[in-house]
């Protein structure tokens, strides 16, 4: 079967689909073996004598293709796949030199664009300026918050350091002083154990001698966990504190008294003896 359409012959060919009905494409005739085919030596050699070279085919393509602009190149140059902006940041350049979001046309932005890039931003430092009503603004909160005026600040700052570096060399001293009573701070502290470790001792000979008592009281040996023997020791236990404070009471009478004594000594002044003149 064949059929023409236009200019050219064409064959018609049946593609098979699988579990589909077969369908009929019309396609130019004696290019289909030429299509599917591989080439071989000899076609090349047919395409080199007929004069249709892959050179020329190669430099047709050449005068069809349209040259690379700059920006293409450099963008195929860009082996690092940075953004524009990241790039102009690594070469030090304003990142946007045309604004792209809503931030970039405030004055804060511009303020410190210029501050980085300086001229190079192309940003005009006149409206960069305060305005008079934000100068007596800026001037009000100044007065607020340093109401001091620099000499001012200096001399109270010398003060200040002054009065830290007095106290310093306060502290210095008294370190120092109470480092020399080290010793005897060690002795107090060794003597107050040992007068604790005394105390704690005659405390158990204490207790060890009232249950001797309690024993011989009852003339037989008993459990010390018996009630009897419990009841027995906690008035033994009561009558030696009352003996004991009886005892610190009177220590202390003869203490006040003796102080006392000594003080009317001192201050009696002392009398001349009177000399003895004989009668005679």
């Amino acid at each position: 079967m064949s059929c023409r359409l236009l200019k050219g012959t064409f064959s018609s060919i049946i593609i098979p689909f699988p579990q589909t009905r077969s369908i009929h494409v019309c396609t130019p005739k004696g290019s289909v073996l030429d299509y599917f085919r591989k080439k071989t030596p000899t076609d090349v050699v047919a395409k080199e004598e007929s004069g249709d070279t892959d050179e020329q085919i190669f430099s047709l393509e050449e005068t069809i293709t349209p040259p690379l602009s700059e920006e293409e190149i450099n963008q195929k140059r860009n082996k690092s796949r940075l953004r524009a902006y990241h790039q102009r940041l690594v070469n030090g350049q304003v990142p946007h030199p045309e604004p792209v979001f809503w931030t970039h046309h405030t004055v804060e932005y511009k303020r410190r664009i210029f501050g980085k890039y300086g001229e190079a931003s192309e940003v005009d430092p006149r409206i960069l300026w305060p305005t008079r009503k934000q100068l007596k603004k800026k001037i009000e909160y100044e007065n607020i918050c340093n109401p001091f005026t620099i000499q001012e600040m200096i001399t109270k700052t010398r003060k200040m350091k002054a009065a830290e570096e007095e106290a310093f060399e306060q502290r210095e001293r008294e370190v120092d002083e109470k480092m020399k009573l080290v010793d005897k701070y060690k002795a107090d502290l060794f003597a107050k154990q040992q007068a604790k470790d005394k105390e704690q001792k005659d405390a158990k000979d204490r207790k060890e001698k009232l249950m001797e008592e309690v024993r011989r009281h009852f003339g037989f040996t008993v459990d010390s966990r018996d009630e009897r023997f419990q009841e027995m020791l906690a008035k033994k236990e009561k009558e030696q504190r009352k003996a004991m404070k009886e005892a610190k009471k009177l220590e202390k009478q003869q203490k006040m008294l003796d102080k006392l004594e000594a003080e009317s000594s001192k201050s009696q002044p002392k009398q001349k003896p009177t000399p003895i003149v004989d009668e005679d």
